[in-house]
Order: C-alpha cells, then structure tokens, then sequence
C-alpha cells in the first residue's frame, strides 16, 4: 500500500484531495490499500485543535469506509507526520484533538512519533537518523555496522510499543539521493538493492 501526503482543506490544498480520492478509487479495483501521511497543522491555541479534528474528520468521514483504505481490526488508520506530532501542536493538545476525532467520525488508528508513543495507538518514524559515515556516505564495508545500529534500534522500537500495548512501524529505506532538491549531500546509496535488504531484514528480525 502507499500512504499519501496530505495537507488539509481548502482551495490551495484541493489537488491533494482530490489525488487520494483518484488513488483510493484506482485501489479499490486492485486489492490495495491507501492512507493518508497528515502533514500540517496550521494556527494556534484552540483554531489548530479544532483544524486538526476538522480536517482528520474530513478524511475519515469522506473516505474512511473505502475498502481501499488501511484499516487495523476495521479501524482507519491515519499517520501524522513529525512535524505535526515533534513540532507544530503543542502536547497538551492531543488528548482534545483525538477526542474531537472520535466524537465526529468514530474509532480510528493514530499513528505518531516513537517520541510521544504514549499519545498515540502506533509509532513510527519518517527518517531515521543513522550516523553520517552510515548514511550519508554507506559503502558496502560498513552495511555490517548498519545492520548493527538498525538491529538496535528496532529492537527497541518493538519493545517500547509492545511495553505501551502500541503498534510498532518500522522503517524500511532504499537508500535515497536528495542533493539536488536540498543542495547539501543529503543521500544514502542504495548499494544494488543491499541497503534496501539490511533494512527489511533486521525489520523483519526485530523481536
């Protein structure tokens, strides 16, 4: 399955809505599962509680019953992005916020952070923060070390969630090249497929 960035409402974020409407409904006819990666959360004080229940209530309430769209135990599940969670809504907010949700649009699976696993059904992490000759300069005599550092740390991802009764979301990277978009050597070489491969297995190896 995908899970899609989304931006909330209105007529500046209107094509992302209507791209997950053409992606569920593409899904739907091939057995596949779509969510959404909720991106932003504007304004402050009680406007961004009640944009942040409007706008996850939208999605849910438009799109939550598609067959196509990722369900645990029948529930829709939705993922925040760091930003939103790490960032941009204060902590003492998330009770209100998915309360709000609920109380509009009924159950639903919330996926966070690692650091706030206590707020939310489920964590994972969008990036993962692996020393710089690791990642940003990997060579195939240091994938040992990789497999090393993602043995630890997802080990203790599994074991957070499983001690808070949560879902545990773990990484799986290919590697990736973004020098041109952030003009700094932001990448990790994807090694012929090697780097992709030490991170499903020590996904899959973590108890």
């Amino acid at each position: 399955g995908f899970v899609v960035s989304w931006w909330g409402q209105g007529d500046w974020d209107k094509w992302h809505d209507e791209s997950l409407a053409m992606l569920l409904e593409c899904a739907e006819r091939k057995n596949f599962k779509i969510s959404i990666y909720w991106e932003r959360a504007p304004y402050g004080g009680q406007d961004q509680i009640d944009a942040a229940i409007s706008d996850i209530s939208y999605v849910l309430n438009k799109y939550g019953s598609s067959k196509a769209f990722l369900k645990v135990d029948g529930k829709p599940v939705i993922f925040a992005y760091n930003r939103v969670t790490l960032f941009e809504m204060p902590v003492s907010f998330w009770p209100a916020i998915i309360q709000g949700i609920r109380e509009r649009s009924g159950d639903f699976v919330f996926i966070g952070d690692d650091q706030q696993s206590y707020l939310f059904d489920g964590i994972h992490a969008y990036g993962l923060n692996l020393p710089d000759d690791l990642g940003q300069h990997l060579t195939v005599d240091k994938l040992g070390e990789v497999h090393a550092w993602l043995a630890n740390y997802d080990t203790n991802v599994v074991r957070l969630a499983r001690q808070q009764n949560r879902i545990s979301c773990l990484l799986v990277s290919p590697g990736y090249d973004a020098r041109k978009a952030y003009k700094s050597d932001t990448q990790m070489d994807r090694l012929d497929g090697q780097t992709y491969r030490t991170f499903w297995k020590e996904a899959i190896d973590a108890r």
